[in-house]
């Protein structure tokens, strides 16, 4: 199952006109190696700002991230993977949207919207039609992308105008997000979509909440959600893989506006982007080693 879902992904890749200079090789490796470089020399220079050693960073916080709500958060895209099946109207069993979840997750790595791009193959080899499949995936992106621009504006609301560009923009994009869910899906099950959106916006502000902590700051709540929102937005970029270094450098950049250091944001966002990729790759291998043990007693 999960090599068969490697291999619908490849073949989107070969297939997509529209990114034609990511396929090439030689490119997807310098865009991977320039997003890694930064990455790595702004955690460097964070550590160094905030005198970060393995002394001062806090076990239990770190613990509660990559043991509770790192895993949460692929239960969480699991669901959210089957609602995307009922709106493309097709039936993912949930073991296969836990599958499908998790990969599409690693995928994100790649410089490119890997994650989309194995989402709609999943959905296509279900039955799906292609045109449902991308409306079903571009629609649940776009309902993400704008609940954390509206919860990040209403925190900002201090700053005037640019926190209500993020009000506005981010309720123009919920309220057309879900018209169009609602026509693929209905109504009960759109407004099942927006409360796990809001769900996911609590999971993504506990899960930096808890960063900070491992760093040895305390933040509250409502201060991670424009950390959230430039995790989501940087990660929606497809640029760099997941938006490496992107959604770090948003973070640093929104930093100043609930009066903490550049370097905090960076390096807590930072943290919980390893994290989670490390908790998503271990399950992962866990998942394909079981489905080869099925094969193995199958075959056997």
């Amino acid at each position: 199952m999960f090599q068969n879902y490697i291999e619908a992904f490849n073949r989107k890749i070969e297939s997509t006109q529209s990114i034609t200079w990511l396929k090439r090789p030689a490119w997807r490796k310098a865009v991977l190696a320039f997003a890694a470089i930064g990455f790595t020399i702004g955690c460097l220079l964070s550590a160094r700002s905030l005198n970060l050693t393995w002394a001062n960073l806090s076990l239990c916080p770190f613990l509660i991230l990559a043991c509770v709500l790192a895993p949460l958060s692929i239960l969480y895209a699991a669901v959210n993977m089957a609602l995307m099946a009922r709106a493309a109207r097709v039936q993912l069993p949930f073991a296969s949207s836990l599958r499908v979840a998790t990969l599409a997750q690693l995928a994100e790595l790649l410089p490119l919207p890997g994650g989309a791009i194995v989402r709609g193959a999943a959905l296509t080899r279900s039955g799906a039609k292609v045109g449902l499949s991308v409306s079903s995936v571009l629609s649940s992106a776009v309902l993400w992308l704008s609940c954390s621009g509206l919860a990040a504006g209403i925190v900002l609301h201090d700053l005037g105008w640019p926190a209500w560009i993020l009000v506005g923009g981010g309720l123009g994009g919920t309220i057309a997000a879900s018209l169009w869910l609602g026509r693929l899906m209905g109504w009960r099950l759109t407004f099942a979509a927006l409360i796990l959106r809001i769900f996911g916006l609590i999971l993504m502000g506990l899960r930096l909440a808890a960063a900070f902590a491992t760093l040895g700051i305390t933040v509250s709540f409502a201060a991670t959600l424009p950390f959230a929102f430039a995790t989501i937005a940087g990660s929606a970029a497809s640029i760099a893989p997941s938006g490496l270094g992107i959604s770090e450098g948003l973070a640093a950049m929104f930093a100043h506006t609930v009066a903490m250091a550049p370097a905090a944001g960076f390096a807590s966002v930072a943290l919980n982007r390893v994290t989670g990729v490390a908790v998503t790759g271990i399950a992962a291998a866990v998942m394909a080693l079981s489905n080869n043990s099925k094969k193995t007693l199958a075959h056997g």
